[in-house]
């Protein structure tokens, strides 16, 4: 199972405490909800060092009793927005780093000795937060560049936050590449929503939006090894009423994408 997942560092409208008590109150949901999930691999966009990722491995295995090999974009280096990586039986791969991916937000994992074994990238797109799409839209373009570089061919699962919409150039050029979109095939079982969105926002007038920004996609070769795709509507944000001021209100503006493969 792969499971790539969004931990929000800011959120709509709701403002972020940064206390220790309230970073390790929310870190312990997020591992949480990964244990309840229970994933081979597992991607999470914009965690902020590898020690958040030791306290999210720690706290499944304290909670679950699942041992989570842990991995980050940046390395040592923290306060910048990278790419977190849990793996079960870490041992049996090769974790690297995407070359010449823009921003290092991009892991690759290779089966060791399975030559014939699908590569898997987790990745975070560049955002368009500053509105200057044409210019963020070809960096994006650069970033997928760099994955299937790296990926080469092979059978390969991609999946993270594309930030960036279906029908957007990059996620066309992943389509016409070869690539399956799980959440836009019949592999995708939607919940009682019928909701094909990730990813959650307020504006400061109030109004709701509701997009996707989120993908899991295979290579047309190994589409048939997937079984099952799923947006997982976990509870992400708490009641105004009764909530501590103290902690988040919120766990992420994104819902992860789980997919189910029979390799």
């Amino acid at each position: 199972m792969t499971l790539p997942a969004n931990v929000k560092e800011d959120a709509g409208k709701h403002e972020i405490p940064h206390t220790q008590e309230a970073q390790e109150t929310h870190l312990r949901l997020v591992a949480k909800n990964i244990g309840l999930l229970n994933p081979d691999i597992c991607f999470l966009q914009e965690i902020g060092s590898l020690t958040a990722m030791k306290f999210i491995s720690d706290n499944i295995q304290q909670m679950f009793n699942m041992k989570y090999d842990f991995y980050y974009s940046n390395g040592v280096d923290s306060g910048y927005q990278g790419v977190g990586l849990l793996l079960k039986d870490g041992e049996k791969y090769t974790v690297e780093n995407i070359p010449d991916f823009y921003l290092k937000r991009a892991l690759g994992v290779t089966r060791k000795g399975v030559p014939t074994a699908p590569v898997v990238v987790g990745m975070h797109l560049k955002s368009l937060y500053d509105h200057n799409n044409k210019k963020d839209t070809q960096e994006q373009l650069g970033q997928l560049r760099a994955a299937t570089n790296w990926v080469n061919g092979r059978p390969a699962v991609i999946c993270g936050d594309l930030n960036n919409l279906p029908g957007s150039a990059p996620v066309r050029n992943m389509v016409d590449g070869g690539y399956i979109d799980l959440i836009n095939s019949d592999r995708f079982v939607p919940s009682i929503t019928q909701e094909d969105t990730t990813e959650v926002s307020v504006s400061k007038e109030g109004e709701v939006r509701k997009i996707r920004l989120d993908y899991i996609m295979v290579s047309r070769s190994i589409e048939k090894t997937a079984l099952s795709c799923h947006i997982v509507n976990l509870q992400r944000t708490a009641a105004d009423k009764g909530a501590d001021p103290r902690l988040r209100k919120e766990n992420s503006d994104h819902l992860p994408v789980l997919a189910v493969f029979q390799m």
